[in-house]
């Protein structure tokens, strides 16, 4: 019985042992050098309306200014460096011991986000939106699960590095205080000058 008590406490022991760098660490986790980071560069992006839970919504639906968004992310990409030092995942007993991989990461920043007015409208002060007017001003980004919005020029001041899998969440930075069936289009360019256009988005706010 003691040889059996003794047995099953060391292999307790050495499921939850962290895992000792230099002795069975093949990862990222802090043990040996880091993995090179894979590089992309951005092909598209895809544009959804979404609620505050990131759940998809219909954009002409008229909800509340702040639960609402456009959210922008990553669709297609070509990669330009190859993954080195893939991290490995040891278990014992069930339990696992890795690092997830670094996000691959666009080779160029996003320097500009500008949304140009497709469809006139007039604020609850009476100021006339036109067709073709920067309304860029009226809009804040953040990463999807930051707290608050931030106007689209200082978030973007110096430029954005922009990970795949993460996505931007763009939205109305004040109260409209009355009804607005916006439409418009979102232009988005980067340190190396390459553009993309995301034209016909529809954003009902209230």
């Amino acid at each position: 019985m003691k040889k059996l008590f003794a047995t099953v406490t060391l292999f307790a022991f050495f499921a939850f042992l962290p895992i000792s760098c230099g002795l069975l660490c093949r990862d990222s986790c802090g043990c040996g050098p880091s993995p090179k980071l894979q590089e992309i560069r951005i092909k598209s992006l895809s544009v959804s309306t979404v609620d505050k839970s990131g759940v998809a919504v219909v954009a002409t639906e008229g909800k509340a200014f702040d639960q609402v968004f456009k959210s922008i992310r990553i669709d297609e990409v070509e990669f330009l460096a190859e993954v080195q030092n893939q991290a490995t995942a040891i278990s014992s007993f069930g339990t696992a011991f890795a690092c997830s991989p670094i996000p691959p990461k666009s080779v160029n920043a996003l320097s500009l986000i500008q949304v140009i007015n497709e469809k006139e409208f007039t604020t609850s002060n009476g100021v006339v939106y036109a067709e073709g007017d920067d309304i860029s001003s009226l809009f804040g980004v953040n990463y999807f699960f930051g707290a608050e919005l931030t106007a689209l020029e200082d978030f973007l001041e110096g430029g954005l590095e922009l990970y795949q899998y993460e996505d931007l969440k763009v939205g109305l930075l004040q109260n409209p205080e009355k009804e607005l069936n916006l439409e418009f289009k979102m232009r988005l360019v980067f340190d190396d000058a390459q553009e993309f256009v995301l034209s016909n988005q529809l954003l009902s706010v209230k």
